[in-house]
């Protein structure tokens, strides 16, 4: 829910503008929990690709724009 806010309000301040932060990004299943959840899955290396595309472009923005 914090996925993005951090990195906007930091591009909206360095622009002097406030920003209020709003939770996005939720995901959801209704699939019911089995035995093999606990094994990985392929979608784990898709949530790995996400996050480190956030760290890149949060070190992008904090270079960009630093406080």
């Amino acid at each position: 829910p914090r996925r993005f806010s951090l990195r906007v309000q930091q591009v909206f301040a360095a622009q002097g503008l406030l920003g209020h932060p709003y939770p996005v990004d939720f995901r959801t299943t209704s699939k019911k929990p089995s035995i093999l959840d606990i094994l990985p899955q392929a979608e784990a290396i898709e949530e790995t690709s996400l996050f480190v595309c956030e760290m890149i472009g949060r070190l992008h923005y904090r270079l960009k724009y630093p406080d």
